[in-house]
């Protein structure tokens, strides 16, 4: 994994995928999708359907079942766990289960700020060391055509520098 700054060349070349002209704005996300496949900057994750009952309105409103493409939670923690463990992990490798103990700390003292979380009913103390913890996050929105729109999202509570510090970028007021 690596981030990009402001003076990046991958930002650079990203941004001549786009439109040429400015009147050229139509196909933006067509090129850039088909610059991604072409530059292989493709992420080897699954990408998966989930049915869902949606509302057509055309030829007359009716209730149907789509498959809605969506790259899964495991299918991402599989893909970190194998190329950047150290973000899932607490800043840990898998090999030195340095993230037992942080993660086993994690849950002890989150039980004083929400002893009914379901990690406390569904599992053993002694298992604590193996569970990550995370946010999960969903917004709803429309597209270009209208159409409602489902993201989520997750983001690691314990970040790679470990428990000393947090996952929130910015100020906090």
């Amino acid at each position: 994994m690596r981030s990009l700054g402001a003076s990046d060349p991958l930002l650079d070349e990203i941004g001549r995928a786009g439109p040429t002209s400015k009147k050229k704005f139509r196909n933006v996300s067509w090129n850039f999708h088909a610059w991604i496949n072409r530059t292989k900057k493709v992420l080897p994750v699954k990408v998966s359907t989930v049915k869902l009952r949606v509302l057509e309105r055309r030829p007359r409103l009716k209730q149907v079942e789509k498959n809605f493409p969506m790259i899964g939670l495991k299918s991402w923690a599989e893909y970190l766990l194998e190329h950047s463990p150290k973000f899932l992990l607490a800043g840990h490798s898998l090999e030195d289960h340095g993230y037992e103990e942080t993660f086993r700390l994690f849950w002890e003292r989150y039980f004083k700020l929400d002893g009914n979380h379901p990690v406390y009913q569904n599992f053993n103390e002694s298992s604590w060391g193996s569970l990550v913890p995370y946010c999960l996050h969903g917004d709803e929105g429309r597209g270009k055509a209208k159409r409602p729109v489902l993201i989520t999202s997750y983001q690691m509570i314990i970040p790679q520098e470990g428990l000393g510090e947090t996952n929130m970028k910015g100020y906090l007021s």
